[in-house]
Parts: structure tokens; C-alpha cells; sequence
């Protein structure tokens, strides 16, 4: 017994030892933090070029946030930052810009106190009206596209962070891909709309899909609100699916377990082909019914079912 203390008020001793070290160290940098960071200086850099001569735009980065945005005039502008552990290579042919980030660092300079700065982040401006396709590809990092008309392909893929739209119209199809990070996507217009991520919750509001909608999660809620599309399928784990004002034409298809199925769905309950089951739980739907138009497919489990036609 006496052994143990004597072990315990040594650790604890170190314990107490490093934090005064540690403040200590602060101090004498003045509590700026950025004097210890082991990243390299940054310098700004920027890029463009006409918005005519590229009808594919791609950027491949790690870490660091990607914006899309409108631009001022009708070229395409890169805003980044470089140093010496980190660059990127811009490369501009037959049609295809490419934005790669090329890290250059040692394996001992990962070692160390790496602190996120406000220059970690590339924002792209684009015309308004942009007649191409675009590919974002990050890690641990968001992914933001705001006030764009597309006519091609969107194309985001992140992990372990949010991916997040705000008023952009996609003439094909939208596919936002993460991973641990929320997806939400709000006055969005596309002819496909794929979603998947995990861990983390799936927004749509006031979204409009001429094709088929799908969003799959994990352990995360799956928040549906003005939605229409032709087709809906949206998958969880763990969570609820709230539908709310979705106007779907062909079929609705809502997979969960552990969560509640519930909202309001345009039409009447006779319009659909219903089958809805749960487990201990209530369920106000038929568990099935026919002679409808469109199909209705709601299952979930220790949790209810709870959908309102309107």
C-alpha cells in the first residue's frame, strides 16, 4: 500500500512538473501559439484563367477546406497558400484544370506542434453560370459550394468532415461523399442527388431531384424538408428519418432501426402501394395495401411509425 502511494505521488508530481513546464514555455512565447507551430511559413498565391477554355475543373487537396463560390467576371480564380512542406501544381490542358496538392515534408517534420492556421483553406471562384463539370476531393476537411449553376457533374468527397451547399443548381448529377461529417444541402437543384456519409446526419431542405434521390448514413438522423424527386431512398442506423412536405412521384423507400419513420408525405394514402413495418412500436400506416400509383416502403424497428399524407 505504501508502494502504491508512493508511486501515485511521483506520477502525480511529473503530472504537475510538465503543466508548469508547459506554462512555463507559453510564456516566454507570449501565449502565441503560432511561435512554437513546426508548420512551415505560408505566401499567398493565386491563379486564373478564362472560364471558357476549361470544362473540367478538378482539385485534389488534404486538410485543408475547399470553397467554391461565384466570381466577379467570367474566369475561374484559385486563392492558396504554399511553403516549402507544401505546395500545389496547377496544370491547365485540353480543358481540364487540375489543382493537386504535393506534400513535401520529411517524416520528422510531422513530428511536433502542427497548429491549423487561417490560411489553411483554397477558395475557387467560378462564373455563376458555369458550363462543366467539378470534382472537390479533400481529407479532414469541409467542403463548401455556394450560388452556382452547374451544367455537368458535381462531384464532393471528403472524410471526417462536413460538406455543405447552399443554393447551386447541378444539370446532372450531384454526388457528396464523407465520412464522419455532415452533409447538408439547402436550395439545391440536380437531376441525381447521392449522399452517403456515417456517423453524422444528412440534411435536405428545399431540394428538387428530377431522377432518384439517395442518401445512406449511419448513427445519424436523416432531416428531410420540400424535397421532391421521382424516387427517394434514404437509409440510417440508430437514428430517425423525418420527412417533412416530400413530394415524391414514383417511390419512397425509408430504412432504419432504433429511430422513428415520421413527417408528412404529399398525397393521399391511396395514391401509394404501402408497406411499413416496425417492432415494438407504434405504426398508424397498413402494414400493406395496394392499388395505388407509387410505392411506398417504410421500415424500422423499436421505434415508430408515424407519416401523414397532406
Amino acid at each position: 500500500m505504501k508502494l502504491t502511494k508512493l508511486l501515485s505521488l511521483i506520477a502525480l508530481s511529473f503530472l504537475v512538473l510538465g503543466i508548469i513546464l508547459c506554462f512555463v514555455s507559453f510564456a516566454m512565447v507570449g501565449f502565441d501559439f503560432t511561435k512554437i507551430n513546426t508548420n512551415a511559413p505560408t505566401t499567398e498565391k493565386y491563379y486564373e484563367t478564362e472560364a471558357a477554355e476549361v470544362n473540367i475543373i478538378y482539385v485534389k487537396d488534404n486538410d485543408k477546406d475547399i470553397s467554391l463560390k461565384p466570381s466577379n467576371d467570367d474566369k475561374i480564380h484559385i486563392e492558396y497558400f504554399d511553403s516549402k512542406q507544401r505546395t500545389y501544381e496547377i496544370t491547365n490542358q485540353n480543358g481540364k484544370l487540375s489543382i493537386t496538392c504535393k506534400e513535401n515534408r520529411k517524416w520528422y517534420e510531422y513530428i511536433g506542434l502542427n497548429f491549423q492556421t487561417f490560411d489553411d483553406f483554397v477558395v475557387i471562384s467560378i462564373p455563376k453560370e458555369y458550363n462543366g463539370s467539378v470534382e472537390l476531393r479533400s481529407n479532414n476537411a469541409k467542403l463548401t459550394v455556394e450560388d452556382i449553376n452547374i451544367t455537368e457533374n458535381l462531384t464532393l468527397r471528403t472524410s471526417n468532415s462536413n460538406i455543405l451547399l447552399d443554393n447551386v443548381n447541378v444539370s446532372s448529377k450531384l454526388s457528396a461523399n464523407s465520412s464522419n461529417g455532415q452533409i447538408s444541402l439547402d436550395s439545391v437543384n440536380c437531376e441525381k442527388l447521392d449522399a452517403k456519409t456515417s456517423n453524422s446526419k444528412i440534411s435536405l431542405y428545399d431540394v428538387n431531384v428530377l431522377d432518384e434521390t439517395v442518401c445512406v448514413t449511419s448513427n445519424g438522423k436523416i432531416d428531410t424538408k420540400n424535397v421532391t424527386s421521382e424516387k427517394i431512398s434514404l437509409s440510417t442506423s440508430n437514428s430517425s428519418i423525418v420527412l417533412k412536405n416530400i413530394d415524391v412521384l414514383k417511390s419512397l423507400n425509408c430504412d432504419t432501426s432504433n429511430g422513428k419513420i415520421e413527417g408528412t408525405v404529399k398525397g393521399k394514402m391511396g395514391d401509394f402501394n404501402i408497406t411499413s413495418k416496425t417492432s415494438n412500436a407504434d405504426n398508424n400506416l397498413p402494414k400493406s395495401s395496394s392499388g395505388g400509383s407509387k410505392e411506398m416502403i417504410l421500415k424500422t424497428s423499436n421505434a415508430s411509425i408515424d407519416v401523414i399524407f397532406e
